[in-house]
């Protein structure tokens, strides 16, 4: 599902997000958009060379405030 989100404007990849969590659907994604954000309860920063961490949704906004 996740590349197919990618391929498609914006506001139609919001509405992919909403249908899947209203039905109860597991899933994962990889993007770079911050609208994705609402739709995950965790997110893996992948940050190069074998390393990575594993955070919450907000733990994520809390450390990359800009």
């Amino acid at each position: 599902m996740s590349l197919i989100v990618s391929q498609i404007e914006e506001i139609n990849g919001f509405a992919a997000g909403e249908q899947q969590c209203s039905l109860g659907i597991r899933y994962n994604s990889v993007g770079h958009r911050p609208t994705i954000l609402p739709f995950h309860n965790r997110v893996l920063d992948l940050q190069g060379e074998e390393n990575w961490r594993l955070q919450s949704v907000d733990a994520y906004l809390a450390a990359n405030k800009k």
